[in-house]
């Protein structure tokens, strides 16, 4: 039976026609049919049968179809890289581009087949506007990639189009490119819940292995950077979406990190999620140090210890709308960029009074409107959670 080429071939493989030649007379009747070109209106028929397979009840008909259409899309990429070798010099560039355009036409499917319409429409606007660029978004070569995805940030988006290839950016895989579209989100342009999705799955796939040694000992990795990076573009937005993971972490026994505590309580009570109190009021007990900071360089020497129940207190201050300056708080630069300042104490006996101060406050005020009904933020299921 003559096997054939799928529809959606004719938008992944525009000029195959041009480069594709006829096989060589060794090849067999088999291959021959196989690689034969078709019209494109038998291309379209046969490519919709084969794709109304996919969504049969028959599971064998189902694989069936997917391996024919993975093996036609397959032989045809693989025609044209073998048979542009022997071009000259230009023209094995034009395979190669088209090779390229194929490419990132498939990745750009892939992104939005788990997307919605409304993401569909926002990317067809975006290649209209700026065909490259919405190419390059999802070019298979890296460097193209990453360079692309930075440029995002800089061309003025003020309808959020490129928002699906930042999307897909973030759950590539590299943290370099989830990064670079922190980077991008954090303008504030960007802010569907699909994308707080993608932007929480990075915080989730990078922790705590990130902070599994102490910062100051080896040098800054990657993930380290993409995780304060992403919390803060999450704090930027300011989506309640992301609030049961950004709990979630903060209740994980990771590796004790100021930096990462910080980031995560920043980008919490940028939400303004009340209901992630009655779980932060859980952390105050984790009292263990995490970091010292020692300002040795001034007149004025100054020792901050900071602890997991210090990003809890701060966050809890903030989202009951008090101010830590009446806390005795200490604040302490950087650790790292783009980290968040973190805030600690002087002394055991100044963290304890200042628990204390918050658990009086809470007790006094836990039964007014807006506390009194207060239910916990459903959390998502993590390894090392204790829910």
């Amino acid at each position: 039976m003559r096997r054939v080429i799928p529809a959606a071939l004719i938008v992944l493989l525009p000029g195959v026609v041009c480069l594709l030649l006829l096989p060589s007379q060794a090849q067999t009747r088999d291959q021959t049919e196989h690689r034969r070109i078709l019209a494109p209106a038998e291309i379209a028929a046969q490519a919709e049968e084969l794709t109304a397979q996919l969504a049969s009840r028959d599971a064998a008909k189902a694989r069936s179809a997917r391996r024919a259409l993975v093996a036609l899309h397959a032989s045809l990429v693989e025609g044209i890289a073998d048979r542009s070798r022997n071009f000259a010099p230009r023209h094995r560039k034009r395979a190669r581009d088209l090779l390229h355009d194929i490419a990132c036409r498939a990745n750009t499917a892939h992104a939005l087949a788990a997307l919605p319409e409304a993401q569909r429409t926002k990317l067809a606007a975006f290649q209209a506007r700026l065909p490259k660029i919405a190419r390059d978004a999802f070019s298979p070569e890296w460097h193209r990639r990453l360079k692309t995805v930075r440029a995002i940030g800089l061309i003025g988006d003020p309808h959020g189009l490129a928002e699906p290839a930042l999307i897909a950016a973030l759950r590539h895989g590299s943290n370099e490119l989830a990064f670079a579209a922190a980077g991008c989100v954090a303008t504030g342009t960007y802010r569907s819940p699909f994308l707080v999705e993608a932007l929480t799955d990075v915080l989730v796939r990078n922790d705590p292995e990130a902070w599994e040694f102490v910062m100051r000992v080896g040098p800054t990795t990657s993930a380290q950077t993409t995780v304060l990076s992403v919390a803060r573009a999450i704090g930027r937005i300011a989506s309640k979406d992301a609030a049961p993971t950004l709990v979630a972490l903060m209740l994980r026994q990771a590796p004790p990190n100021s930096a990462r505590d910080a980031g995560l309580a920043e980008a919490l009570w940028a939400t303004r999620d009340r209901r992630a109190i009655p779980y932060l009021i859980r952390m105050l007990v984790r009292v263990e140090r995490s970091y010292r900071y020692a300002d040795i360089s001034g007149i004025r020497q100054l020792t901050v210890d900071m602890a997991p129940s210090d990003a809890a207190l701060m966050a809890l201050i903030e989202l009951t709308g008090q101010s830590s300056d009446d806390y005795g708080f200490k604040r302490v630069p950087p650790v790292l960029a783009p980290g968040p300042a973190t805030y600690g104490f002087a002394s055991d006996g100044d963290r304890q009074a200042a628990i204390a101060r918050f658990e009086a406050w809470w007790e006094r005020n836990k039964a007014r409107p807006g506390y009194r009904s207060l239910k916990p933020i459903p959390l998502p299921r993590l390894p090392g959670l204790e829910h």
